[in-house]
C-alpha cells in the first residue's frame, strides 16, 4: 500500500487503485456481504457500487480470495437451506384452470395444493449419502498405465496441478497465520 500526505500533513494509506484504504475496505465488505446473500458477483458488485472487474482484481489478493470463498460458502448454505425447506416442508401453490384460479367449492376460496420437490430431495440425498444414492458405477479389473512427464500433455497438466496446489496452500497458510 502506498501512503500520501493530506492537507494536515498526516499520512493516509491508499489502496492499490488509489482509493483511501478505509473506503476500499468498506467496498470490499459491502461486496462480500451482498455476495454471501446472493452468490452473484455482478449483483453483489452493483450493490457495493463497484464493477465486476474490480472484484476480479481484488481476488488477486490472497486475503480477499479467502473471504470471497467464505462468502460463496455462505451463499451456498442459504441455497441448501432453501432446498431442504422445499424438499421437506414443500410449498403451498394455487391451482389454475387456464388463467382462472380453481375455487374450492366448500370455502369459495382459491384451491391450494401442497407440493414437495422430489428433485431437490434426490439431490440432497445424493449429496449426503453418495455411497447409497449416487448414480452407481462399478469397475472391475486391473489397469496398468505408465504416465511419463516427458509427454507434453502430462507435463502441462502436472505443472498446472502443482501450481494450483501451491497457490491454495499459500492462501491457507496466510489465512491461518492471520488468525
Amino acid at each position: 500500500m502506498s501512503s500520501n500526505g493530506d492537507s494536515n500533513g498526516e499520512e493516509k494509506e491508499k489502496s492499490p487503485d488509489g482509493c483511501a484504504l478505509e473506503q476500499f475496505k468498506k467496498e470490499q465488505r459491502k461486496f462480500l456481504a451482498a455476495y454471501s446473500q446472493n452468490g452473484n458477483v455482478t449483483r453483489a458488485a452493483e450493490n457495493a457500487g463497484v464493477g465486476r472487474n474490480t472484484v476480479y482484481g481484488w481476488r488477486k489478493d490472497p486475503e480477499f480470495e479467502v473471504a470471497f470463498g467464505n462468502a460463496g460458502e455462505e451463499a451456498a448454505d442459504l441455497l441448501e437451506e432453501e432446498a431442504w425447506r422445499r424438499a421437506r416442508d414443500g410449498l403451498r401453490k394455487m391451482k389454475f384452470n387456464g388463467k382462472e384460479p380453481i375455487m374450492d367449492p366448500d370455502t369459495g376460496k382459491p384451491y391450494l395444493e401442497h407440493e414437495y420437490s422430489d428433485t431437490l430431495l434426490i439431490f440432497l440425498l445424493k449429496g449426503l449419502r453418495p455411497q447409497k444414492y449416487r448414480d452407481n458405477f462399478s469397475f472391475e479389473g486391473n489397469i496398468q498405465q505408465t504416465i511419463s512427464r516427458a509427454d507434453p500433455e502430462v507435463k502441462h497438466l502436472a505443472d498446472f496441478i502443482s501450481q494450483r496446489i501451491a497457490a491454495r496452500a499459500a492462501v491457507l497458510a496466510k489465512s491461518r497465520s492471520s488468525n
